[in-house]
């Protein structure tokens, strides 16, 4: 026998509590398992065999032991003490043999005949020494270890044999390696592991909680204390935190109650699959449900087409030997109802949920939860046009007859008492009754459906209400669903008598019964029940308007592709512009020779390199440090007197009353009438004139230009905003005691600020983009603004700098846009803050 030392260091297991290791973490799934070394030995010696060379066969084989991946966390365990390969084979080939379930996957293998098989192919590859001692073993001491687990019935269980040979595997090769104790309890922690996995996915062998009469929580307190039992042995060995650790991680990854189902989606998956993206409130169906109906469904096909040479195609169905004839039209409609209707399985899912939360487990409810499922197949749907009124019909009468087969399964006594709730007429639903009009063709389903549930959880001893109130709301949720989507059929809401409003109260009190029903029995199933519940099924427009038409759609769509054209248009152009600016190849740089700077910085669309070249020439080469305080000087006082004169005027011409106010106003407007190129030779004259008289210069005559060409056109904008001002304002301020000047400054120009900045932002970008008036009245370039200034860099002849033009033109943004997001609150602002304290 080898020893395996497990590694020792000085922070050992004694420092830290079993408690702290009980953790959620990652499930350990499929994935993990095909990545492991043992699914490679796996692959090679198994699925590679001569044994299975029917590619068919060996699909089924692979499908079977993939859906035991929970082998491979043990064999990870069994790794972590690395152990010579061969010895690992050996394990992995003598487990495998030993499986006794398929988890749910509904294999067409026998499963006594898969272990006989996979125990030949384990055979041929393990020494004989081997398979003897383990036989050994399960003969004298398997017993006896399983004995330690306290179970009464355990040697009656159907798979006692499975345990005593996965128990005697585990222990001979832990064993093997120097961990005779530890293979002793993780081979019985593996069991009842296994066991759990077992008791949750596979609903159709015998289960040991089943076999042995067991509390729910039995499974889970096993493994928790069996869990502790390893702990406390890697505690006497000291071994190293960090695998002691790893080795209790591993198998948390494998115990339901300690799984994080948490998968890693693909970004195309996500696409492809939206649906599944915000599931977080969806409650299923099992899907062995559903698998059962179409299992019973495609049996009642088959007797129906029994009869060929009769047109009809009718046959008979023998159910407490009552006899039930059926017809291929009959199933025909059932087929189309099942595959297209209730595709999220409403009430049976509902119900489901609800059977889960009083611990109800699968095979006890499996037959009832089926017979819920079918009613709502048979009763459960909205009105139609009579064509498909009539299908419902036929297959009514299929889903009647699958729901008796159903309660036979259950019992005989409750496949009778099921068949007289049919017959039963006299049902009448108090909310159906009072709420539902009379001409309502779809009215008796809704009793019929409600009656045939209400059966069902009284057999369960479970609370009626529940279920009443669900089915009531699920009808006026179809009915609200029907009169958006089908504007042909009659329907309940939409008359005088009952309107949307009815609804929406109608399902207010539903809801509120079903909480205070989830609140008296102290459940909190309530949050996840009433929000599947009020989930949308279908489009929701949120909006009073009805749904687009086909044209609208097209124009709609017509409309996103005009502007999305035209957003391409305006971006495109500022797209180059910073590609331009950062382009070495559109740089003077490019065109010179010897180190020096050409002459030529033309715009390169087709080569670039990444360079600050533009940069440094427009502030090496240029004027451009002065333009920029140029530009900024004259654009702030031209913005400053601006705002304070438009204020002062548009007040004056909004509140008071004088001579010639009118006529002012239609001054105003003339002036804008008149285009300012036209005025560009008084202006060039005005400015000789004061420079000889007074030496005005061109900067100062600028600022005048532009402060005086804005005041009308700005002074009428705002003097219809002060308008929109209540008078009452300045009434209640005179009462105060306050004058015209206390009026204006402390209450009408704050509430005109979202005017006022738009007025002071025109202002102060007019200056900036202006590229006539500074050439014309300054003499040296060295005093141009902004946008000349950099005109001159791309309207020269033997001189070119267009790299740089765009370089300026991405730092002219930088004050206007820091401008904008200082006014940017105030702009949209609005009237909020106008109004009178009363």
């Amino acid at each position: 026998m080898e020893q395996i030392n497990i590694e020792q260091h000085s922070t050992s297991v004694k420092e830290f509590h079993f408690d702290e290791l009980l953790k959620p973490t990652n499930n350990y799934d499929v994935s993990n398992f095909k990545k492991s070394e043992s699914y490679k030995i796996i692959s090679k010696k198994i699925f590679n065999s001569v044994e299975l060379k029917d590619p068919k066969v060996k699909k089924l084989y692979k499908e079977l032991i993939n859906q035991n991946y929970y082998l491979g966390a043990l064999f990870d365990i069994y790794d972590l003490f690395k152990p010579e390969y061969k010895l690992k084979e050996e394990f992995v080939l003598k487990l495998i043999p030993n499986i006794f379930s398929d988890f749910g996957l509904n294999s067409k293998l026998d499963l006594v005949e898969v272990n006989e098989l996979l125990e030949k192919i384990a055979s041929s590859n393990v020494d004989e020494e081997i398979n003897n001692e383990i036989e050994k073993y399960n003969n004298e001491q398997s017993v006896k270890d399983i004995k330690t687990l306290k179970l009464k019935n355990i040697n009656s269980y159907e798979f006692y044999d499975r345990w005593l040979s996965m128990n005697s595997v585990i222990n001979y090769f832990f064993t093997k390696i120097g961990q005779k104790e530890l293979g002793n309890h993780l081979a019985l922690l593996f069991l009842v592991t296994y066991e759990s996995q077992k008791e949750m996915l596979d609903f159709v062998s015998s289960s040991l909680v089943s076999s042995e009469n067991l509390k729910e929580d039995y499974l889970f307190n096993s493994q928790n204390s069996l869990l502790e039992e390893v702990f406390d042995e890697l505690k006497k060995q000291n071994t190293d935190i960090f695998f002691t650790k790893e080795l209790i991680r591993t198998f948390l990854s494998i115990i339901p109650n300690y799984q994080l189902n948490v998968k890693s989606v693909s970004f195309m998956s996500k696409i492809l699959n939206p649906s599944k993206r915000n599931e977080k409130f969806r409650l299923f169906m099992s899907d062995e449900t559903m698998v059962e109906i179409a299992k019973k469904l495609k049996v009642l096909s088959l007797s129906g087409k029994q009869n060929t040479d009769s047109l009809s195609k009718t046959n008979s169905v023998k159910v407490l030997n009552e006899e039930f004839k059926i017809s291929s039209s009959e199933i025909r409609a059932a087929k189309n109802i099942l595959l297209k209707t209730d595709k999220i399985d409403y009430i049976a899912a509902l119900a489901e949920s609800y059977f889960k939360s009083k611990k109800i487990r699968y095979n006890k409810y499996r037959n009832f939860i089926a017979i819920i499922k079918l009613a709502t197949l048979a009763y459960g749907y909205s009105s139609w046009s009579s064509s498909r009124n009539s299908k419902y019909k036929e297959a009514k009468k299929i889903f009647e007859i699958m729901m008796l087969q159903f309660a036979e399964i259950e019992s005989k006594e409750f496949c009778q008492e099921l068949s007289k709730v049919f017959a039963n007429n006299n049902f009448k639903d108090d909310f159906v009754e009072k709420n539902i009009p009379k001409e309502y063709s779809h009215r008796e389903n809704v009793n019929d459906l409600i009656k045939v549930v209400d059966f069902v959880f009284e057999k369960m001893e479970l609370n009626t209400k529940l279920m009443e109130n669900t089915i009531r709301y699920y009808v006026v949720k179809n009915e609200l669903f029907e009169l958006e989507n089908n504007k042909k059929i009659k329907k309940i809401f939409g008359s005088e008598e009952l309107t949307i409003s009815s609804a929406s109260y109608w399902q207010k009190d539903l809801i509120y019964n079903i909480e205070m029903i989830f609140a008296n029995e102290k459940s909190n199933l309530a949050i996840k029940y009433v929000r599947f519940m009020t989930e949308t099924y279908g489009k929701l427009y949120l909006s009073d308007k009805p749904p687009m038409t086909g044209s609208q759609k097209v124009m709609l769509v017509a409309i996103y592709l005009i502007l999305a054209l035209w957003v391409l248009i305006i971006a495109y152009p500022i797209f180059q512009v910073i590609i331009q600016a950062f382009n070495w190849y559109s740089s003077n740089e490019s065109s010179g020779m010897n180190g020096n700077l050409g002459n030529l910085g033309i715009f390169d669309f087709v080569n670039f390199q990444f360079s600050g070249s533009n940069f440094v020439y427009l502030f090496k080469e240029t004027q451009f440090t002065n333009w920029l305080i140029n530009s900024l000087v004259i654009s702030i006082t031209s913005m400053i007197a601006m705002v304070i004169l438009v204020a002062l005027i548009g007040y004056a011409f909004s509140r008071f009353r004088f001579k010639g106010k009118k006529i002012s106003l239609m001054t105003v407007l003339l002036i804008q009438m008149i285009p300012t190129v036209s005025s560009f030779v008084a202006f060039y004259i005005m400015t000789q004139i004061l420079n000889q008289w007074i030496g005005m210069t061109g900067k100062v005559m600028l600022i005048i230009i532009y402060t005086g060409g804005g005041i009308p056109g700005n002074v009428f904008v705002l003097k219809g905003y002060m308008d929109n001002i209540s008078m009452d304002i300045d009434e209640a301020a005179k009462i105060d005691g306050c004058g015209s000047i206390t009026i204006f400054t402390r209450i009408i120009a704050p509430l005109s600020k979202p005017m006022l900045s738009v007025i002071a932002l025109w202002s102060f970008i007019g200056p900036f983009g202006d590229v006539m008036l500074p050439p014309m009245l300054l003499n040296d370039i060295s005093e141009y603004t902004m946008a000349s200034g950099l005109r001159t860099l791309i309207g020269g002849v033997s001189t070119k700098a267009q790299g740089s033009f765009a370089a300026g033109s991405i730092i002219i943004a930088v004050p206007i846009s820091a401008l904008f997001l200082g006014l940017q609150k105030n702009i949209t602002g609005g009237l909020s803050a106008a109004g009178v304290k009363g």
